[in-house]
């Protein structure tokens, strides 16, 4: 039954807040700090960084500077039609504004065995960044880089992650254990989470690395491949006259003293160029995007006009009854756990098969975490992503199976009711014609039961659409204003001399 929005708000209210110590009642913003901090919210997160020397300053603005480079240059790409960008773009807040990312035009034979490239078209039949963009489809959604060097865990089902996970907070946590990647590389000692994660995606053939370097030719064993290709990207950047001198300055040999990191690769004059520099000075970069000065840490931090009325019921609803931070906690506004939480399965998936029938016979699932953990209680659990602006990194879900943050909620509150009366025509054709939306009772059955909230059992949550509405403008308080000038980012020439990706329109809303 709908609520009225004052009764709505008086019940959320007076379910998280009671009464102050002193017996009077508190108002509304002392309501919501005080849950805030039960919950351990302290605003405005930060990584921790090392003290440094004036001349360790200089050196690593230098790695920063090359690393903003590296990842828009298409020199990076195997087959040279992809950059990190291409699918997180500063002028997407570091996602791509689409449903699921799209990158080298290179097609998988049916078997999976090789891939077969052809050349990149021009800007006008589709080459750029952005939901116009026209190479075959990938698997998942691309999440926002924004605020990831804080994340102890990276990708949507988590499997790039610290060794040590005795913290949720990446400055408690121990980078010198190492961080647990997939195999072939399994634990990499890195400086830092971010160093490491850069180093898979130019061996992904559908994402960046296409046929290169064995053109025209089966897949060799992960194992072998993967390096190989590391090292051909090295050699690259190694003879690029404009990459030389960048890498020397930034990783020099011979000076110990503006060492960031006991591992740092030293670069001399005509040294081959280690991956671990192009990754580590990548990694530099990311961590520049750290952005949390949101409406909501000054709320937090006391000024009660940093956020308006609506934000501040959504406030009450997300931290009550609406039950949001049970997933959605702390600071970076997730868990980092994976969850079921019945997202219709839509579009090309990872190409998961399971013979029972209530899988249809159909080889387009996508199973999430239990594609690392081989667990079948784990499938379709994918991790909860952090909400700090989400209100410009639509669509939503590890598929980008909504369009809107109000569909995305009225999902949370209500998910065999969203996927039985889900709207397929919001995604794009292509990914409609990958069997369409998978039959709902495999995503519903009791080895993995769909979650919502911390109560086991619980079916749906009681918001009314007015209550949904103050949820997103909560929501959009948690944009720091930094978030939306992150085109500036993006440089307009590199120092390959390879042409630079060309953004396309934005289709998606975007709340402000």
């Amino acid at each position: 039954m709908r609520r009225s929005l004052l009764v709505a708000v008086l019940v959320g209210a007076a379910a998280i807040a009671g009464c102050s110590d002193s017996g009077g009642s508190e108002g509304v913003e002392q309501q919501i700090r005080r849950v805030a901090r039960e919950q351990g919210l302290q605003g405005s997160p930060a990584l921790r960084e090392p003290e440094l020397t004036a001349a360790q300053q200089e050196i690593r603005e230098l790695r920063r500077e090359l690393g903003r480079n590296l990842f828009s240059d298409k020199i990076m790409s195997g087959v040279e039609q992809t950059t990190c960008a291409t699918c997180h773009h500063p002028a997407f807040q570091f996602a791509d504004g689409r449903n699921i990312a799209r990158g080298v035009y290179c097609d998988l034979t049916p078997t999976g065995e090789q891939i077969i490239c052809r050349d990149a078209p021009a800007a006008e039949a589709g080459n750029v960044v952005g939901p116009d963009r026209t190479a075959p489809l990938n698997s998942r959604n691309s999440p926002s880089l924004l605020n990831s060097a804080l994340f102890p865990r990276q990708m949507w089902n988590g499997r790039f992650h610290f060794i040590d996970e005795s913290s949720k907070d990446v400055n408690q946590c121990d980078a010198t254990l190492g961080f647990e990647l997939p195999p072939p590389e399994r634990v990499m000692l890195t400086r830092s989470i971010l160093t490491a994660q850069a180093h898979i995606p130019v061996t992904e053939a559908v994402e960046m690395t296409g046929d290169f370097p064995h053109f025209n030719e089966p897949f060799e064993d992960r194992d072998e491949l993967n390096p190989e290709i590391r090292d051909g990207i090295s050699f690259r950047i190694s003879d690029d006259p404009g990459y030389r001198p960048l890498f020397e300055e930034a990783y020099p040999a011979g000076r110990p003293e503006v060492k960031l990191y006991p591992g740092d690769p030293e670069i001399g004059p005509g040294e081959d160029i280690p991956y671990l520099a192009i990754a580590d000075s990548i990694a530099h970069f990311l961590e520049t995007l750290v952005m949390t000065d949101s409406p909501w840490d000054r709320f937090l931090a006391g000024d009660d006009s940093a956020i308006d009325d609506a934000a501040k019921r959504g406030a009450l609803t997300f931290f009550g009854e609406g039950q949001c931070s049970s997933c959605h906690s702390g600071d970076l506004f997730t868990d980092f756990e994976n969850h079921n939480i019945g997202v219709p399965q839509v579009g090309p998936g990872t190409t998961q098969y399971d013979p029972e029938p209530i899988f249809n016979d159909l080889r387009t699932w996508d199973y999430g975490l239990e594609e690392v953990s081989f667990r079948r209680t784990d499938r379709f659990k994918y991790r909860t992503p952090p909400l700090r602006g989400v209100a410009l990194t639509g669509p939503y879900m590890h598929n980008g199976a909504y369009a809107t943050l109000e569909d995305t909620i009225r999902h949370h509150v209500d998910p065999a009711a969203a996927y039985q009366s889900y709207d397929i025509s919001q995604i794009e054709a292509d990914m409609r014609d990958a069997d369409g939306i998978k039959p709902m009772a495999a995503v519903f059955e009791r080895r993995n039961p769909v979650v919502l909230g911390p109560n086991p059992g619980q079916t749906r949550i009681d918001l009314s659409e007015e209550q949904i509405a103050d949820l997103v403008q909560f929501l959009v308080a948690l944009t720091d204003p930094r978030m939306k000038e992150t085109d500036s980012l993006a440089p307009e020439t590199v120092p390959s001399g390879l042409p630079v990706d060309v953004v396309g329109p934005r289709r998606f809303p975007i709340y402000e």
